[in-house]
């Protein structure tokens, strides 16, 4: 009986040296995960070209009567109200012509021009819009690029097609899929 009480003791002592080892190895890898919301990597600012998908099928609404563009809207809210002081943004429609063609640093006007816009009727075409996305980035003043495309577009479907964008830009595409979980690329 003490030979099983002394070996079900070192396992739970081996269990605990093992918990405590993959902890620390977690801790010391400062991994970016994609639970919940996006977790960022960068440290400081950061120069950011918000995507948002303003086409027909973002006025979907789920059972509380919310449509897609609005919870993509607020995602994209969270995101740029989470980013350093000093970061630039711009913000650009999938199915309209209003993009704006500039990075700049007041987020209350680039949340004010979202508030504003409402989703349309047209088809979106994400790639010339991920194409604007890497020309605004070419003059940006940080050298952290991110592309953040708010859309209904299933996430998994993006890691198949290439970016618009050398891959030694430094751009990092991520799609805030108001319908899944957030990916980035």
């Amino acid at each position: 009986k003490l030979a099983r009480h002394l070996r079900l003791r070192e396992w739970w002592v081996l269990a605990i040296r093992i918990a405590l080892t993959a902890a620390l190895a977690l801790a010391l890898a400062k991994p970016v995960g994609c639970a919940g919301s996006f977790q960022r990597a960068e440290q400081g600012p950061v120069s950011v070209v918000y995507i948002l998908d303003d086409s027909l099928s973002m006025r979907f609404e789920d059972g509380k009567g919310r449509n897609l563009y609005d919870m993509a809207r607020e995602r994209i809210q969270s995101d740029m109200e989470g980013r350093a002081l000093g970061s630039e943004f711009s913000l650009l429609f999938t199915a309209s012509n209003q993009d704006s063609l500039r990075l700049g640093r007041d987020r209350a006007s680039w949340l004010r021009a979202m508030e504003k816009h409402s989703v349309g009727f047209a088809v979106a075409d994400v790639m010339t819009s991920l194409r604007k996305a890497a020309s605004l980035l070419e003059d940006a003043s940080h050298p952290q690029k991110r592309v953040v495309l708010a859309t209904n577009l299933a996430a998994k479907s993006w890691a198949q097609h290439r970016s618009p964008w050398d891959a030694d830009s430094g751009i990092v595409l991520q799609i805030l899929d108001v319908v899944r979980e957030p990916a980035v690329f």
